[in-house]
């Protein structure tokens, strides 16, 4: 049982409370649901292809990150992303840019190259075969951005510790 404070670090994102909610969770009974906010600033959102951006750390070698869904802000500070193509489709992808893929994706175009505070949300996807590792975001095919464009990128990552074997 999870006390008013660990709940409140927890809604933080307190990486203290990992060993926690680990043995809280066991075997592939009840899990905590876990949130993890980041921002991926202008500078790292503009070069997001040719370099994945870590999202949520690697887990204890024993278990995986179960994918949930994540919550998209662009933050517009100076112009529009001139960049943006149906194929630069945002991903969430375990260890790189040639991971295996957890999310649903769909065309950035109106999202990406939006001239005000935009958001989205992406499902996972169907089906992943689990392994330990870190998560990172990444665009598929080009950048979003070419000659203008400023911003950043809010996501809010729900996602669950499992064991990669059943205690």
């Amino acid at each position: 049982m999870l006390t008013a404070q660990q709940v409140a670090d927890l809604n933080r994102g307190d990486p203290n409370l990992l060993p926690f909610l680990i043995a809280q969770a066991g075997g592939f009974g009840e899990l905590v649901t876990q949130r993890q906010l980041v921002e991926i600033p202008n500078a790292s959102l503009k070069v997001l292809n040719a370099t994945p951006f870590e999202v949520i750390p690697a887990p204890p070698s024993t278990h995986f990150i179960e994918f949930l869904g994540v919550h998209c802000k662009l933050k517009f500070a100076v112009a529009a992303f001139d960049g943006v193509a149906a194929g630069d489709l945002f991903e969430l992808r375990y260890t790189n840019a040639a991971g295996l893929l957890l999310n649903q994706t769909a065309s950035p175009v109106g999202f990406a190259n939006a001239s005000a505070d935009a958001h989205v949300t992406y499902l996972p996807v169907g089906t992943t075969t689990p392994i330990s590792a870190n998560v990172v975001a990444h665009l598929a095919a080009t950048e979003w951005f070419t000659a203008a464009g400023g911003g950043s990128l809010l996501l809010s990552i729900a996602y669950r510790l499992r064991p990669l074997t059943p205690a």
